[in-house]
């Protein structure tokens, strides 16, 4: 059984756990870079990606950080470790990314309906849904994820996954957050993103692709389908245990090796997201695959430039050595 006094099991998840959010990050970079010279869908949809790519490389690099620098940071300074403690300590900033990313997923899911049932609307009124999405989104952040930072403790020199705030008019309060957690991190996203994208391929199944255009929305449908599936089952194992935890069955052993495990299959998602991407879409394909033979030709052109530069600094290089005949 995995637990907090396995030495060895903690340094193998850590070691893991850094490795693959370092391959998140070259993934999402990768991604991300390419979705800013092409476009996939409708401007709207290309921005909604790259967020998602940004989202999940964010997590993947705070998740790389603290596994290098461990979970609990220290200073000098114990303003600045109250603030640590707060901000950073057992993966705090990670829900961060987290939750940017599971209700950017949800939008995604609405872009995708929008397109799909309200055409017309979509294409006169892409602007109020992107301003919508930015004022989603951060109200999202301030509903779910500000809460989250008092729930550490500074006392006794040492971060404490406790409530910040020991009082009794506070207690309800944590006790409602731990609901709209529940409710507005995993349940309901999960749900509203399911129910969407049902909808979706009942419409997709009933056309008849007629045109290119028509082809190539619905391998767009398929690539959301599979980045929402990928979400909603990785990240159900720390929801499940967080909703555990709420109804009082069992205890949520936050910064413990099986509570890295389920960050851990939420980073597999931000490795699998950015894979899905670039897997299921081809201009994203042939956009890399033209980067890729255009570096290949800049080394190519670089060193014959240097060969020539070479000869250039010496001449007697270039000059033919006269040919002797012996008997």
């Amino acid at each position: 059984m995995l637990t907090s006094t396995s030495p060895n099991w903690a340094l193998v998840v850590r070691i893991v756990f850094g490795f693959l959010a370092f391959i998140g990050i070259l993934l999402n970079g990768l991604v991300f870079w390419l979705l800013i010279h092409v476009k996939v869908g409708s401007n709207l949809t290309t921005i909604l990606l790259r967020h998602q790519c940004l989202f999940d490389g964010l997590s993947c690099l705070i998740a790389l950080i603290s596994k290098i620098t461990g979970p609990i940071l220290l200073t000098w300074s114990r303003p600045f470790n109250v603030l640590l403690c707060h901000v950073w300590s057992r993966d705090s900033l990670f829900w961060l990314g987290a939750v940017l990313s599971m209700h950017n997923m949800v939008y995604i899911s609405l872009d995708r309906l929008t397109a799909t049932f309200f055409p017309t609307f979509y294409r006169f009124y892409r602007k109020s849904l992107l301003i919508g999405y930015y004022i989603y989104l951060t109200s999202a952040v301030c509903i779910i994820y500000v809460p989250v930072l008092f729930n550490r403790r500074f006392e006794n020199e040492t971060c404490l996954w406790y409530q910040a705030f020991d009082s009794d008019l506070m207690h309800p309060f944590y006790r409602i957050h731990g609901y709209i957690w529940i409710l507005f991190k995993y349940a309901l996203p999960a749900m509203f993103i399911m129910l969407a994208h049902i909808l979706i391929l009942c419409m997709v199944f009933r056309r008849r692709p007629q045109r290119c255009m028509e082809v190539q929305f619905k391998k767009l449908v398929w690539t959301t389908v599979m980045l929402s599936s990928s979400s909603t089952i990785l990240h159900l194992p720390d929801a499940g245990s967080y909703a555990s935890h709420q109804i009082g069955t069992s205890q949520y052993d936050a910064g413990g090796i099986s509570h890295q495990l389920r960050l851990l299959c939420i980073t597999v998602c931000y490795c699998i997201n950015p894979s899905i991407l670039l897997g299921m879409t081809t201009v994203l394909q042939d956009s890399a695959k033209e980067r890729l033979l255009r570096c290949r030709k800049c080394r190519k052109y670089g060193a014959s430039t240097d060969q020539a530069i070479g000869d250039i600094e010496n001449p007697g290089s270039l000059v033919q050595q006269p040919v002797t005949h012996t008997r």
